[in-house]
């Protein structure tokens, strides 16, 4: 099963995690912010780093990640981390629910 990182640590990624793990879409592996968004060391039993932290969690060339933010401002905080993780060289899994 591929593992996954949802970008994330609010209401939505919890709910993304909870159809993914319900679904067994994916091995949910972590939860990634930005530095200034890390106020803990965990989000829903699992562990929440920095973004720039995500290839210790998972490998870039075979798992996926997941930006489980809401489209706050039009869609521009999804896109700066879009972008961001891409960046990184992450590829991207699409998830409908």
């Amino acid at each position: 099963m591929k593992k996954l990182a949802i970008i994330g640590a609010s209401t939505n990624a919890r709910v993304i995690y909870k159809f993914v793990e319900f679904y067994k879409l994916f091995e949910v592996m972590c939860f990634a912010v930005d530095k200034e968004y890390q106020n803990s060391d965990s989000f829903c039993g699992l562990p929440l780093i920095t973004i720039d932290d995500l290839s210790k969690f998972i490998n870039k060339d075979i798992d996926l990640v997941f930006i489980g933010v809401q489209w706050n401002r039009l869609n521009s905080d999804r896109k700066h981390l879009y972008n961001k993780v891409k960046k990184l060289g992450f590829k991207f899994a699409n998830i409908i629910f």
